[in-house]
């Protein structure tokens, strides 16, 4: 935290501190004062200017948290909006019926936008009170229409669906290795088949890794999936493509056995009951 007193910046200004000027014009806020909270002498949260005649540190949350007449718990803000660390790291329920935040953009923490008053319900549990709160008003800094014009993204949400098969990258127990290549190439002809034939998009990640047993240290190709929000599928048809896709792997690529995790059961395919002979048996 950088503090400034207001004849400096009254003189010489600061673009993080242009709030000030309609803040001290409004007859109904300008004499509220601030409490920002630091825990054995460190501010918890991102770094912030502000002015220095306006704001108390206190270091005791029964004092930051209490409920004063003109002076009011002041809070670091964040668009898109993250929880204040004073109240996820401190468990705090709050008490005062008015906060101030002062906003800036997480992205770029340089940009801020402004110092908002606020009133909640103070017998909301307190992520719910600071999230539900009410603007009472807002003196911004002129970057704020700036962002404010920003179209958000759009947000789309399905219900957790994830899936992986484990792949041996050795033919059968032969240890003749097989190319990732072969199987990448194999990946998207069955990608290719499935948008031509029903119109389905199948997003996969590849992570190479090492499945160890024993004696047995076999490379493998782990194939992750999920149910994509752009192209969502019904979840039994989901896992039917992929335990076909499973089989199809293993036919081509002469495994014995193949593994399917889906994220609410786990499937393994097999011809025989035979294992790797490098693995230690009795």
């Amino acid at each position: 935290m950088t503090l400034y007193h207001l004849e400096e910046i009254l003189n010489n200004g600061k673009p993080t501190l242009e709030w000030i000027h309609d803040f001290m014009k409004n007859q109904e806020f300008c004499n509220y004062r601030f409490k920002y909270y630091c825990k054995n002498g460190k501010c918890l949260g991102q770094d912030f200017d502000f002015i220095s005649e306006w704001i108390d540190l206190v270091d005791n949350v029964d004092e930051f948290n209490a409920v004063e007449k003109n002076r009011i718990p002041l809070f670091l803000g964040s668009e898109p909006e993250l929880l204040p660390a004073v109240l996820s790291e401190e468990n705090l329920r709050l008490k005062s019926p008015v906060i101030a935040i002062l906003k800036n953009m997480i992205i770029v923490s340089n940009k801020v936008l402004g110092l908002g008053f606020y009133s909640i319900k103070p017998r909301r549990s307190n992520d719910r009170a600071y999230i539900k709160r009410q603007e009472l008003v807002f003196f911004n800094n002129p970057d704020y229409d700036e962002f404010k014009i920003i179209e958000p993204p759009k947000k789309i949400s399905i219900d957790h669906f994830t899936s992986e098969i484990n792949i041996g990258l050795e033919e059968g127990y032969t240890q003749k290795p097989i190319d990732k290549s072969e199987v990448i190439a194999f990946l998207q002809q069955f990608q290719d088949n499935l948008i031509e034939k029903g119109d389905i998009y199948l997003s996969a990640k590849l992570t190479d890794c090492d499945i160890v047993m024993s004696g047995q240290v076999e490379p493998h190709l782990t194939i992750s999936f999920i149910n994509h929000p752009k192209y969502p599928m019904k979840i039994d048809k989901l896992k039917d493509i992929l335990e076909y896709l499973a089989m199809d792997l293993m036919k081509r690529f002469k495994q014995n056995r193949i593994i399917v995790i889906h994220s609410d059961e786990t499937i393994m395919f097999e011809k025989s009951d035979q294992i790797d002979d490098r693995i230690n048996t009795k």
